[in-house]
């Protein structure tokens, strides 16, 4: 019992882990979840993101900020984030990066922190892929930084429900046809490239077109292909 109690502690030691902040966080009144927008907006915009994709940390600092500002806050678009956790070994789960991210930003949507979770994996990712960045000492560094409830984000960790969970959504993504990260949809039509430019073209021929409706959330495949969206480790 003490060395269980010992460990327990030193589990929730203050980390030495050194974060850097978001240069600029997700409105969270627009947060619902893993959605960021209003429920009825015209045009949904489904991501799918990998926390290891240096593309997905480009898209998210670069162009998701400028589209929330044009898009999410008028309450013209709704954007919604899917896991899409494949650049790491999935033979054990356990110490894929990929999956335990995405994973970590999960269990912090439980208690309505995943926007502010995501942006600091984004923001903390590391120089390559499977370096080791995202250990289970970074995760619980940014849980701390958050001020989430580590029991319950402990437990959620643990819960091999939760991992199967991820592996599942990106499973379906992969079946879909959905194999490059950021892939982004809009209203369910995949665009050309995640470049503020391409997508800012098709949120704006979908809020003018007649019939405009949003997309499915789950993001399902279009016939549009996908292939041209930038690989992972493509430089944008």
């Amino acid at each position: 019992m003490v060395v269980l109690a010992a460990v327990v502690l030193a589990n929730r030691a203050p980390s030495s882990v050194s974060l850097v902040a978001p240069a600029e966080p997700a409105p969270t009144d627009l947060a619902s979840g893993r959605a960021l927008g209003q429920a009825n907006a015209k045009v949904t915009l489904d991501v799918y993101v990998d926390f290891q994709c240096p593309n997905c940390a480009a898209y998210a600092r670069e162009v998701e900020p400028r589209l929330v500002n044009q898009y999410v806050r008028t309450g013209d678009a709704r954007m919604v984030i899917h896991d899409l956790a494949f650049l790491g070994p999935t033979s054990n789960p356990s110490s894929d990066e990929s999956v335990q991210a995405a994973l970590a930003a999960n269990c912090a949507e439980d208690q309505g922190r995943f926007w502010a979770y995501q942006e600091y994996l984004f923001a903390n990712q590391g120089p390559v892929e499977n370096g080791g960045t995202f250990s289970r000492s970074m995760l619980n560094a940014i849980a701390d930084r958050l001020a989430l409830d580590r029991t319950k984000f402990d437990a959620c960790m643990a819960d091999p429900a939760r991992t199967k969970a991820v592996q599942s959504e990106t499973q379906t993504a992969l079946s879909a046809g959905i194999d490059r990260t950021p892939t982004v949809l809009v209203n369910g039509t995949s665009v050309a490239s995640w470049d503020l430019a391409t997508i800012s073209k098709a949120i704006d021929d979908a809020l003018a077109a007649p019939s405009a409706s949003p997309g499915p959330s789950a993001g399902a495949a279009s016939t549009a292909p996908i292939a041209s969206s930038a690989p992972a480790s493509a430089a944008p």
